[in-house]
C-alpha cells in the first residue's frame, strides 16, 4: 500500500512541476503599460487565418489583416509584411483570432516564422499583449478602440519604456516551427 502512495505522490509531483514549468506567464499591467511595452498598437480587421506550422504540439497561424486605425505609427510597422503571426498554445501565451472580426491589437515585431520570408519583419502577438475583439462594424470598432486608447489624447501621457521586443518563449517556438517547416520542405 505504501508503494502505491509513493508512486501516486511521485507522479503528482512530476505533473505539478511540468505544468508550472510550461505555464504562460505575463508581466501584466494596464492598457497604458501594455501600449508602452508594445512595438505596435492597431485596430484591425482580420481578413484570413492560415496555419503555417503542422507541428502537432505548437500550432502557429498567420493572420492577414487590414488596418482600421494605427495608434503607434512607426517605420517598422510600415515596412513589415502585413501579417500577424501567433501560436495558439496556452502554455506559450497563445491567442486565436477569428477571420472577419475586428480587434484592437498590440504586440511586437518579429522575424517571419516562414523560412522563405525570414529576412522580413512581421507583427506578432500573444495573450500577454492586448487583443480585444471589437464590434463587427468598422466604424463602431474604430470608436470602441478610440475609447480604449483615449489616454493617448492626454497631453501629459508619456511612455517610460519602449517596445519590449520578443518575449522569452519566442526562441522556443522558432526552433520548433523552423524544424517543422524544414521537415515539410524536405518532404516536397
Amino acid at each position: 500500500m505504501s508503494r502505491v502512495r509513493l508512486l501516486v505522490a511521485t507522479v503528482t509531483a512530476v505533473f505539478t512541476c511540468l505544468s508550472s514549468t510550461l505555464a504562460c506567464s505575463c508581466v501584466g499591467g494596464t492598457t497604458k503599460d501594455i501600449y508602452c511595452r508594445s512595438d505596435y498598437a492597431i485596430a484591425a480587421k482580420i481578413l484570413s487565418k492560415t496555419p503555417i506550422s503542422t507541428n502537432p504540439w505548437v500550432h502557429v497561424y498567420e493572420y492577414k489583416f487590414e488596418v482600421l486605425e494605427n495608434y503607434k505609427p512607426s517605420a517598422e510597422l510600415d515596412a513589415a509584411r502585413q501579417v500577424i503571426q501567433a501560436t495558439d498554445a496556452d502554455t506559450l501565451c497563445g491567442v486565436l483570432l477569428s477571420a472577419g472580426s475586428n480587434y484592437l491589437l498590440m504586440g511586437y515585431f518579429s522575424e517571419d516564422w516562414k523560412s522563405d520570408q525570414s529576412n522580413q519583419l512581421v507583427l506578432a502577438t500573444s495573450s500577454c499583449n492586448l487583443n480585444r475583439e471589437l464590434s463587427s462594424s468598422a466604424a463602431v470598432a474604430r470608436t470602441e478602440a478610440g475609447h480604449v486608447m483615449s489616454f493617448l489624447n492626454d497631453g501629459n501621457f508619456r511612455c517610460e519604456t519602449r517596445g519590449s521586443g520578443n518575449p522569452s518563449w519566442r526562441s522556443i517556438i522558432e526552433r520548433i516551427v523552423s524544424r517543422d517547416l524544414n521537415a515539410n520542405t524536405e518532404m516536397k
